[in-house]
């Protein structure tokens, strides 16, 4: 599985004059990020919700799955 990554450049070799993680419901947690040149960097972290469910049959112990469901509230990058 091929997962998203966010590349951020200009932040490299930056000085860190202070980080602080906040809780922001119903948004999620957001590092703040502030930099000795006065430039800030926040990311937001979000939970998501993934229902799987299935339709099978249960053969003494054996499970006849004859469909599976997937539904994410994911959205990719």
């Amino acid at each position: 599985m091929k997962r998203a990554v966010i590349e951020c450049p200009e932040l490299t070799d930056k000085i860190i004059r202070e980080l602080r993680i906040h809780d922001d419901p119903p948004c999620g947690r957001e590092v703040h990020i502030e930099f000795t040149d006065g430039t800030e960097f926040t990311v937001t972290l979000t939970s998501t919700t993934t229902v799987d469910a299935k339709y099978y049959r249960d053969r003494g112990g054996e499970l006849e799955v004859m469909r599976e469901f997937r539904d994410s509230s994911t959205s990719p990058l």
